[in-house]
């Protein structure tokens, strides 16, 4: 097609003065509409920078939220005790397979829990009776105040947590039973 290279630098330069014409003829903006699209611009870049700073307006709201959620741990003695029914005592078995030390307990409409009590109060209960279980004062340190905010956990999820150590068992008062059954007092010491 092309024997020399004059021939294909003439090509080359035509094909590029043809397109460059071409382009610039058929791209041409009116005044009106420039000025149509130059508002619509100003009113994209207002909308950004009102947008910018509602952005700012709520991170600095969330900062002054989340510094106020974040609270230091707080110190709190642990108290009372529950009542709760026997189900059956059983032995431990990682230390001992036929002394009495655990008991399987149900709270009033609450699913069985287990709790050692040892052989002493083990000896104690029967099975199918009521019974308040007086839980021995504990200290907890470091527990999020929020938490003891939020209210009451369970008395099986306290146990559990917390490690608490059942001091003595006793027959429960009338107005310690049904709903009113958990009387663990939290008493905070970080106030």
């Amino acid at each position: 097609m092309f024997k020399d290279k004059f021939g294909f630098t003439l090509f080359t330069i035509t094909t590029v003065v043809v397109i460059s014409i071409g382009g610039c003829t058929s791209n041409q903006v009116t005044q009106s509409e420039y000025s149509a699209l130059s508002v619509k611009y100003e009113s994209v870049l207002l909308e950004r920078d009102l947008l910018l700073t509602e952005i700012q307006d709520l991170e600095s709201k969330l900062s002054v939220l989340s510094q106020s959620l974040v609270k230091e741990p707080v110190s709190m003695k642990l108290v009372g005790g529950f009542v709760a029914t026997v189900r059956d005592v059983i032995p431990d078995y990682v230390l001992d397979d036929e002394t009495l030390q655990v008991a399987i307990l149900t709270e009033f409409q609450s699913p069985p829990f287990t709790v050692y009590v040892g052989e002493k109060i083990g000896s104690q209960l029967e099975i199918g009776k009521t019974y308040y279980f007086h839980v021995a004062e504990q200290t907890i340190v470091d527990f999020p105040e929020s938490e003891f905010k939020n209210g009451f956990l369970s008395v099986e999820t306290w146990l559990s947590l917390y490690n608490l150590r059942i001091e003595s068992v006793r027959e429960p008062k009338d107005n310690e039973s049904g709903l009113s059954s958990p009387q663990l007092n939290f008493i905070c010491l970080s106030e």
